[in-house]
């Protein structure tokens, strides 16, 4: 377990005491010294842990080894990835990675950014054993759940890469025009009649649609899919290129 993966657990609210015991006896194995690293090596031996006491012994290692604490955004941003990587490389499951990865969307107070991927997909997944399916991501189903994972896992680390707009999840690709924009709603009932009257006649809202705002096609792609996040990449990529 590296050091980035405990700060990234912390700023989670998902360590716990033997993550920090495990850390230090790994570096003592790679012959790493400072004075407090093996007792906090040996807090596990021959007595109950104290998560506090385990917890003050972590902060004297890294005062010891001059190990700066990263702030709580750069410290989640990077367990993300170690969680993307220990997916790809098979050191964790598939699932239990999605699990800790859908963690991050309320970390972050659900204010959006990359992290509503995993939400999105966690959603989805759980909506596989229901009659709706899968809503946001095309192609996901039960048997190819964890290579879909897989695959999520290895475009996100393609995306955290790039400086993302910051209503990245509000555009939509369109798959007549093949182009990438913010979203439009269209309202497709009696649109020349007043809301307000059509609400007093028919008892009920209109009905609203999403519609590109080049072409007014209704084949668009959320970038909660994964289909239209693949889309986008292209784009960029050839962007890039040209």
């Amino acid at each position: 377990m590296e050091i980035n993966e405990l700060f990234g657990k912390y700023a989670l609210g998902t360590i716990r005491p033997e993550d920090y015991i495990a850390w230090a006896e790994q570096l003592l194995t790679t012959g790493i010294e400072s004075p407090s690293l093996p007792v906090l090596a040996g807090m596990d031996l021959n007595r109950p842990v104290d998560s506090i006491e385990v917890y003050e012994c972590f902060l004297k290692v890294t005062t010891e080894l001059g190990i700066d604490w990263p702030d709580e955004s750069a410290a989640l941003q990077r367990y993300s990835e170690i969680l993307c990587q220990k997916i790809l490389e098979e050191k964790i499951e598939p699932g239990h990675g999605l699990s800790s990865l859908a963690k991050l969307y309320a970390a972050n107070d659900y204010s959006g950014g990359l992290y509503a991927t995993w939400d999105c997909l966690e959603e989805d997944i759980s909506l596989l054993y229901t009659e709706h399916g899968a809503i946001f991501n095309t192609g996901l189903t039960e048997e190819n759940r964890d290579d879909y994972i897989r695959k999520v896992a290895r475009q996100y680390l393609q995306l955290i890469q790039l400086q993302l707009p910051e209503n990245f999840f509000e555009r939509v690709f369109c798959q007549n025009c093949k182009s990438i924009q913010p979203t439009r709603t269209v309202r497709i009932d009696k649109p020349w009649m007043p809301e307000r009257l059509y609400r007093l006649i028919y008892h009920k809202g209109p009905t609203w649609e999403l519609r590109c705002i080049d072409c007014g096609s209704r084949n668009l792609q959320s970038m909660n899919d994964f289909a239209g996040r693949a889309n986008y990449l292209e784009i960029i990529n050839k962007d890039t290129q040209d």
